[in-house]
Order: structure tokens, then sequence, then C-alpha cells
């Protein structure tokens, strides 16, 4: 079972995730985008990012076979906010598995 399996009417939104590809010397540089399903959530939550504890006010869910690292640029509601972290989610059955992947911001 994945999370988009399980959820699926859930993912009703979508997310554009671009891979970071370097910086130019003026800025960070990104790679052609994709579109993804995914479950937004709006709720503040303290937590342990790359520069200690921080807030985070909204958390992406997608499917655990979704590639995406700190330094991607995403998109959403017309916004591109900072991603603070990304944290598999692991399957409860199979703790082993990736069930689906959060992205704070």
């Amino acid at each position: 079972m994945t999370f988009a399996d399980d959820f699926g009417p859930e993912m009703a939104q979508l997310v554009l995730i671009q891979p970071w590809t370097g910086n130019d010397g003026y800025q960070d540089t990104y790679g052609e985008g994709t579109n993804y399903s995914c479950a937004i959530q709006y709720k503040n939550i303290n937590i342990m990012g790359q520069d200690g504890l921080t807030l985070s006010t909204a958390q992406i869910y997608l499917d655990g076979a979704v590639v995406v690292a700190a330094r991607d640029k995403i998109t959403f509601n017309l916004l591109s906010p900072a991603i603070l972290k990304v944290q598999p989610d692991y399957d409860i059955e199979n703790p082993d598995e990736v069930y689906g992947t959060v992205i704070f911001t």
C-alpha cells in the first residue's frame, strides 16, 4: 500500500517540485518542475530543522515514491516557501517501507 492508495481522494491539491541544480553566483537555479498530487495541512508545529527548533506552518503530504530534497523549490497556492525539513513517513505495518513523504514549510 502507498499513501496515494490510502488517501487518494484527500490528495486533491497540487505541489510543483523543481529540483535544485546549483547556484549561478547570484541565485539558486532549478530544473524543470513536476506537479504532484498532495494533501496540504496548515498547522503550527515546532520541528527540529537544519537551523534548530523552528515553526512549520504548513505540511505537505506526498506519496513515498516522490523524491524531494531540502534545497529543491516547491510551489503551491501561488507561494514558494522555504523547505524547512523533508521527512519520510514509514508504513506502520512494515516499518522498513517508506509510505509517504512530508515536507515541512
